[in-house]
């Protein structure tokens, strides 16, 4: 016996998205799917889509030679099917708040394979980008308002945990630390390409108030979030009110002690110092022993014992720190350095990319 569940007083969105109207009765995954394609599929003369040529749905005009048949899109009828099939089992064990967020979810899914079609067959149809001919710039630009569309349905199916829609985003206090990992890309491991990183920068208020909103936004998104501080060699429980608030999950935060550049063992920040120009003739054990004896950021104790200042070249030394871990070569920086050495992962920069790691996992 098919399954059935009564949706009376839920909301749908009506064909614009800007309405919604009150659903009444029961429904079965066929009904549902029907009702779907009726209020959210347009009729379209496949003729006039630059996929028709090739698209298996599109029924050629039995009179007019070189025409087709007005239907309703076929490719998004099926993908509504699809969805509604293989998802309707879900609504049983779903509470109102997930229940409406699934119906949304589906006409943000059904707008955007709409939409997408679309977009793509004017890319390819060589005689609609030559009826726009100058202006035909903007049918390639135009394909970015898709991510729009991608970020509501993100956002309508966040609280329904088997759509898996969460992707990581990092925030991290400053341009190093993003620099650094953008840079790190170039190891083409999936752990760095997958995560957002985003600086929010800013001390005091204004930095909680530029986190609270950037959190708020990406969370809209269905972004889990992961955030990335310098603790200045203070509390290091410096996200505790962001956790309060129920900004970010105590597990999903990570405080270096002092900064960024401290967190760098000393063998690689000497190294990546030589190579901006800065202690060329400086030797690694002397460089431990006159830096790393304080308790203090190693950018103060520079300036102190070396009197070089490289506050104003943090980006760039983020940049060749960045390079130096993405090789994997065993002539510069050993495979096993990240990934089997124990003494390397208990450091406070090997806990950090562990920590950067998880992001791809949302784990």
């Amino acid at each position: 016996m098919d399954e059935i569940i009564d949706l009376t007083n839920y909301l749908i969105y009506e064909f614009e998205g800007i309405e919604r109207k009150i659903l009444k009765g029961k429904f079965t995954a066929e009904t549902l799917s029907k009702l779907f394609i009726q209020e959210w599929v347009p009729y379209i003369e496949c003729h006039e889509c630059g996929r028709s040529d090739y698209c298996k749905y599109a029924k050629p005009h039995p009179r007019f030679p070189g025409k087709m048949l007005e239907i309703k899109c076929g490719i998004v009828v099926k993908a509504i099917s699809n969805f509604v099939s293989n998802t309707f089992n879900l609504l049983k064990d779903m509470n109102s708040e997930q229940i409406q967020n699934y119906i949304d979810g589906a006409f943000y899914f059904s707008n955007f394979i709409y939409a997408a079609e679309l977009s793509i067959a004017n890319c390819i149809n060589d005689d609609i980008l030559e009826h726009f001919k100058e202006t035909s710039p903007s049918i390639f630009g135009h394909v970015v308002a898709l991510r729009e569309k991608l970020n509501a349905l993100a956002g309508a199916l966040r609280t329904i945990p088997k759509f898996r829609v969460f992707k990581g985003i990092l925030l991290v206090e400053g341009s190093s630390e993003k620099t650094f990992l953008e840079e790190l890309r170039k190891a083409h491991f999936y752990w760095t390409l997958e995560p957002t990183v985003e600086v929010y920068g800013g001390k005091g208020g204004k930095r909680l108030k530029r986190i609270g909103m950037l959190v708020r936004k990406y969370k809209e998104q269905g972004y889990k979030i992961y955030i990335q501080g310098d603790a200045d060699g203070k509390n290091s429980d410096i996200f505790q009110s962001l956790i309060n608030k129920g900004y970010v999950e105590k597990d999903c935060t990570f405080a270096f002690k002092h900064d960024f550049e401290t967190a760098v063992p000393a063998k690689f920040l000497l190294e990546a110092l030589q190579k901006t120009g800065k202690l060329t003739n400086i030797d690694l054990e002397d460089f431990k022993k006159n830096i790393y004896s304080k308790n203090v950021s190693v950018i103060k104790s520079i300036k102190e014992y070396y009197s070089v200042d490289i506050e104003s070249i943090k980006t760039k030394l983020a940049k060749v720190l960045g390079y130096r871990f993405s090789q994997v070569d065993t002539s510069s920086l050993p495979y096993k350095s990240i990934w089997e050495d124990e003494d390397f992962k208990k450091t406070e920069f090997g806990k950090f990319l562990s920590f950067v790691q998880r992001i791809a996992w949302c784990i």
